[in-house]
C-alpha cells in the first residue's frame, strides 16, 4: 500500500516536471520564433524601401485600428498610401503605420500586421 503511494507521487512529480521543462522549452522556441517573423518582416520592408522604426502604438495617437491579415496586404496597401516610415511596437508583436481616416477627415489610423503567428 505504500509503495503504491510513492509511485503515483512520484509519477505525479515527474508529470509535472515535465510539463514545466516542456513549457519552458515551448516559451522560448516560440519567442524566438516571434524575433525572427519580426527580423524577416522588417528586412522586406527595408528592401522595399521603407523606414522601420521601434515604437509602441500606445505612444500614437489614433482614432482607429485596423488589422491586416496578411504580410503582403499590409505592404501594398502601405505601397498605395506612400508611406515611408512603418514602426515595430514588441510589446503588442506588430507591425503598424499610420495614415489619415480619409481625405476630409484628420483622424489617424493604425493600420497593423500582427507577425506573432508562427503557426
Amino acid at each position: 500500500m505504500l509503495n503504491r503511494r510513492i509511485i503515483v507521487i512520484l509519477a505525479v512529480s515527474l508529470t509535472c516536471i515535465v510539463l514545466v521543462v516542456g513549457g519552458i522549452v515551448f516559451a522560448s522556441w516560440y519567442s524566438e520564433q516571434v524575433l525572427e517573423n519580426l527580423k524577416g518582416y522588417s528586412a522586406r520592408l527595408e528592401d522595399d524601401g521603407f523606414t522601420v522604426e521601434s515604437k509602441p502604438l500606445s505612444e500614437a495617437k489614433v482614432d482607429a485600428e485596423v488589422e491586416c491579415q496578411f504580410f503582403s496586404d499590409f505592404r501594398s496597401y502601405a505601397k498605395q498610401m506612400n508611406v515611408t516610415t512603418i514602426y515595430y511596437d514588441q510589446e503588442i508583436d506588430g507591425l503598424y503605420y499610420l495614415t489619415h481616416i480619409s481625405p476630409t477627415n484628420d483622424g489617424i489610423v493604425a493600420n497593423i500586421f500582427y507577425y506573432n503567428k508562427v503557426f
